[in-house]
């Protein structure tokens, strides 16, 4: 790895930009997203939609791409993380998502949920996430 030291600022942008595409891609498809690979990374270069693809679906794309940039600046910033900046960090992702269900973007959810397709496998039950947050902070 050494001799390929340092990066030209070109390869790490590049290495950082398939980074975030790859992230915003596999997460969206965990949750069911229709998109490709290449038609995510497509949508967030040029804005472009996928045709015959939920609108849903290009837009849960966005958000979560405008939400992987407010943890970027976060992390540079070295800000301290608290419990506000996570719910904005979901308000982020989930505002577009649904929009019958933007007054929930931001808020603890009160069901139970799990990954697609995977039914036997749940996230934190919907009562546990405060004080999980609690103790993350």
């Amino acid at each position: 790895m050494n001799i390929f030291r340092p990066l030209s600022k070109e390869e790490v942008e590049s290495i950082e930009k398939d980074k975030k595409y790859d992230h915003i891609w596999s997460s969206n498809a965990i949750e069911g997203s229709s998109l490709s690979k290449y038609e995510t990374a497509a949508l967030l270069e040029t804005g472009l939609t996928a045709h015959g693809k939920p609108l849903a679906d290009h837009l849960a794309a966005l958000d979560l791409s405008r939400a992987y940039d407010y943890v970027q600046e976060l992390a540079i910033g070295k800000l301290p993380l608290d419990e506000i900046t996570i719910r904005d960090i979901n308000r982020l992702v989930t505002y577009s998502d649904n929009p019958t269900k933007r007054a929930e973007a931001g808020q603890y959810r009160q069901i139970k949920v799990w990954p697609n397709g995977a039914p036997e496998v749940h996230y934190a039950d919907p009562s546990d996430i405060p004080n999980d947050m609690q103790k993350l902070i």
